[in-house]
């Protein structure tokens, strides 16, 4: 729902369990400011967006599930191996193996998402907000300094949100009824 890169968003802590001197050197989310921020990402700068509706809804559901354990996790996707080196998800293969199993898909790359949400984006949204959600540089696109893409951002994300999960109703369902 995000259109992040591969592992933007799998080292993402929780904003209220991390300092704020942590906050500004890490990627993290914070379901009090509706907001994740990914740290030094792929293009070498940092990338704020806002949780929508079903985004911040799963979020919430993460951070229940969190708080229910003996030992919370600072991680929003904490490794389910105690062995792990990170702590935190790193490699997503079987999680899209049963994903393609489930969807009777013979296989899709983590990237595809990436690409699906931009090409869903593209026929929503305007260019510059494409080139935002998707943290792509516009350093050299002088257009954007005409624009505020930052103020429509969050209702830009909320349509591509509902478009994706409007494909699979029992989730559109249980996560947007009664509001839409």
């Amino acid at each position: 729902l995000w259109g992040t890169r591969r592992n933007e968003g799998a080292d993402l802590k929780w904003r209220d369990k991390i300092t704020e001197a942590e906050s500004r050197a890490c990627s993290w989310a914070c379901l009090k400011t509706k907001e994740v921020f990914f740290f030094d990402t792929k293009n070498r700068s940092n990338h704020t967006l806002p949780l929508c509706i079903s985004a911040l809804e799963i979020l919430k559901q993460r951070s229940e599930m969190n708080n229910d354990k003996e030992k919370p996790s600072v991680w929003v996707f904490p490794a389910r191996s105690k062995f792990s080196k990170t702590g935190h998800y790193t490699d997503a293969r079987s999680l899209m193996k049963y994903i393609c199993e489930d969807a009777k898909i013979h296989q899709i790359a983590t990237h595809d998402l990436r690409r699906t949400f931009g090409r869903i984006a593209e026929e929503l949204v305007t260019y510059g907000l494409v080139k935002l959600m998707l943290n792509h540089r516009t350093k050299s696109d002088v257009t954007t300094r005409y624009t505020d893409a930052n103020e429509r951002l969050r209702e830009s994300l909320q349509r591509i949100e509902l478009h994706i999960l409007a494909t699979a109703p029992t989730v559109y369902n249980a996560m947007l009824t009664p509001t839409y």
